[in-house]
């Protein structure tokens, strides 16, 4: 079922708007006298259908009848979702008034998966968004993006880690060594990742001028993350007991790692780090920041300004 129109050209990327069925597949095998159901309105890159292109979906629900013209409108912020779609017969057009399609930031974070930590990811939002609709200051969107990018992938090393550190059943001593090397890596670059993404977050209101103040948790953990990835990206010099050239003693305690497989902790002379439930919890807090961020830019829901028809056939 395509649509007559296209977005308006400003967007970042042409961008289609197509209407989907609960199952596509068997709605193409239904005799074309039945009616049939639509559920979803959705923004894709090319106009083609049932190309796996989509940047946004949204729920579509009914919205009157006039004749053979069925109106249509996307859910309203905090609507609950009954289920119903909108029934259209052969012959019959559906409309969407201007107004009547509202896709918001949150229609695009849903597509995030909620991961067993609590985290979602939050690069593809951004992108997306951008891609969709273009933003305002396009340098904020690459430094938003690059930022999402880097707290995504701490995240991920940080969960890496966890795996790693679990022992298997009739592990033996050697195995459980290299299973202990591993985990370091993964934590050495998960401090690395944690700690860039976390001060380019706090860097961001006051870089761009936006007016919005970064979580206190993520001013707490940055001493210690500063330090400890500081330690890491200077390894070498750390092999040799210096830091900034200077002897120091306690510099090879980053070789040290005591409490990385029974709990999870990186240690740098008086410094300590948990990679599981207290760097998780920062990024939550950075990830939901970056998210406030965008939608203070970029706008957090966008509405149609002119009529959209689609027609069956």
């Amino acid at each position: 079922m395509p649509s007559r129109t296209l977005l308006p050209k400003a967007r970042r990327t042409a961008v289609s708007i197509m209407l989907h069925t609960p199952n596509e597949e068997a709605q193409r095998q239904t005799d074309e006298s039945e009616i049939k159901h639509v559920n979803y309105i959705s923004l894709n890159i090319t106009g083609e259908v049932g190309a796996d292109d989509s940047l946004i979906s949204a729920r579509v629900v009914p919205n009157g009848r006039d004749g053979n013209v069925v109106f249509g409108r996307t859910l309203h912020a905090g609507e609950k979702d009954e289920g119903q779609g909108i029934e259209v017969g052969p012959g019959e057009q559906i409309v969407f008034k201007p107004g009547d399609i509202r896709v918001s930031l949150d229609d695009v974070d849903r597509l995030s998966p909620l991961l067993e930590t609590g985290y979602r990811p939050i690069a593809n939002t951004i992108w997306t968004w951008f891609q969709a609709f273009g933003w305002p200051r396009e340098e904020l969107f690459r430094y938003l993006f690059a930022t999402a990018r880097r707290l995504d992938t701490a995240h991920a090393l940080c969960w890496a880690t966890g795996q790693a550190c679990r022992a298997t059943e009739g592990e033996r001593f050697q195995e459980a060594r290299i299973r202990f090397f591993e985990a370091m890596g993964y934590a050495e670059l998960a401090c690395i990742a944690l700690n860039r993404g976390l001060l380019m977050a706090v860097a961001c209101p006051k870089k761009f001028e936006i007016e919005i103040q970064h979580p206190i948790e993520i001013e707490r953990m940055l001493p210690t993350s500063k330090a400890i990835r500081d330690a890491f990206e200077h390894i070498d010099e750390r092999a040799l007991g210096k830091v900034r050239k200077k002897p120091d003693s306690e510099s090879i305690s980053i070789f040290s790692q005591p409490d990385l497989i029974s709990k999870g902790v990186i240690r740098y002379k008086d410094h300590s780090l948990c990679l599981g439930k207290e760097a998780v919890e920062t990024l939550i807090s950075a990830r939901g920041f970056v998210f406030l961020t965008a939608a203070r830019e970029a706008g957090r829901a966008r509405m149609s300004d002119q009529a959209i028809m689609f027609f069956d056939g």
